[in-house]
């Protein structure tokens, strides 16, 4: 069954009960919904993804990471989960879109159930972010 295309997809992976990991679903919160973005909060990457990602034209995987600094979006790299759900999207299911890794730095992942204040400001600056890319896409 043929999937209907998204021009982008917004992937947050990051477990809820881990503090600082669940900045990246904060990340998608803030955005709210958007027309041609389809959104996914995940607990973790899995390979299920990859026919997921098919009908997409751009995937942006929005993960938690222990690095200080703002937040920054590079190209998925094949060496990293997400690099792996889009090599096996390329091969199995003509993935042919382009995909990048939106990093949210946070500072406590452990079993706190909130986001510090510095995860929260992080996620503000990584949603202001997408939003710039998001509108460099459709431009």
């Amino acid at each position: 069954m043929p999937h209907e295309m998204q021009p982008t997809m917004l992937i947050a992976s990051g477990d809820y009960l881990r503090g600082d990991e669940a900045v990246p679903h904060r990340v998608l919160s803030l955005l709210g919904s958007r027309t041609g973005v389809s959104m996914h909060d995940v607990p973790r990457l899995s390979p299920e993804l990859s026919r997921q990602i098919a009908g997409a034209a751009e995937v942006v995987f929005v993960g938690p990471d222990g690095r200080l600094g703002e937040p920054w979006m590079e190209p998925v790299d094949w060496r990293t989960d997400a690099g792996r759900i889009v090599d096996a999207a390329r091969r199995d299911f003509q993935f042919n879109g382009r995909a990048y890794l939106c990093h949210v730095p946070g500072l406590e992942f452990n079993g706190n159930r909130t986001l510090t204040a510095y995860a929260e400001a992080r996620a503000r600056q990584a949603a202001g972010l997408i939003r710039k890319f998001l509108g460099a896409a459709t431009a």
